[in-house]
């Protein structure tokens, strides 16, 4: 499917339920882990990553791996991909990974939390002959609690190097999908991820002035700062105003 629809539609179903949550989270989005760490307190929740090979979903520690909707595959650890030289997906990085076609990736907790990071490489120049084009990817995150959309954000990581997909959030979420809605001809671009911390310090309450992109709930771009400060914004605002912000 391409890029374009697939985010058009990805955003549909993880946004259609935002209009009736109790509460809009302000989400801080980090890269770096040793940062994360040290502001939310979280710690390991997977533990390490086994090697399952391809699953369509798995328990890892307390932590959940499944495919968000547009995924199309999932493979936590290499066995039974013969391609795959040595048995690592990124020999680079100690331990197993987990890989997917499109980097469409659900992961849930074992209760509530209020930051969560995911380890993740984006090889560029380190990519291995059987990763895909590389390209600089834009994934598109998104906080749920019992399945109500609580909060949303883009986060874009460095290339070659060992980094995160951070979240820390000022309200409570059991769910976080992660998506790669890059509008890109190489929708085979790979990113490689693997263990998981979460923590259950809320986040302070932080409200900055770019807040969204649209002003309707549900609509792409909702909840996604865009760099431009418009009435959007503001509309936006007394969401979270209401919602104790």
């Amino acid at each position: 499917m391409d890029r374009s629809l697939r985010r058009v539609f990805v955003t549909a179903v993880v946004s259609s339920t935002l209009a009736s949550s109790v509460a809009v989270a302000g989400v801080r989005t980090f890269t770096d882990e040793a940062v994360f760490l040290a502001q939310t307190g979280a710690t390991n929740a997977s533990g390490p990553i086994p090697d399952l090979g391809m699953v369509p979903f798995a328990t890892v520690g307390s932590i959940g791996f499944a495919i968000a909707p547009g995924g199309d595959n999932m493979a936590i650890g290499a066995v039974g991909s013969p391609q795959v030289i040595g048995g690592d997906w990124y020999p680079l990085t100690p331990g197993n990974d987990i890989a997917l076609g499109y980097e469409n990736l659900l992961i849930t907790t074992s209760g509530p939390v209020y930051s969560l990071a995911i380890r993740v490489v984006e090889p560029d120049t380190t990519m291995p002959s059987w990763g895909g084009t590389p390209v600089d990817s834009n994934f598109l995150v998104t906080l749920l609690s019992a399945g109500v959309q609580v909060g949303q954000t883009t986060v874009r990581v460095p290339d070659d190097v060992d980094a995160v997909i951070g979240v820390w959030s000022d309200v409570s979420f059991d769910q976080v999908a992660i998506v790669d809605v890059t509008v890109s001809q190489f929708i085979d671009d790979d990113e490689y991820f693997q263990e998981v911390f979460t923590g259950t310090t809320p986040a302070p309450i932080f409200c900055p002035a770019d807040l969204t992109t649209g002003a309707i709930p549900g609509q792409p771009g909702y909840g996604i700062p865009n760099g431009v400060l418009t009435n959007d914004d503001f509309f936006y605002y007394l969401t979270l105003f209401a919602a104790g912000c």
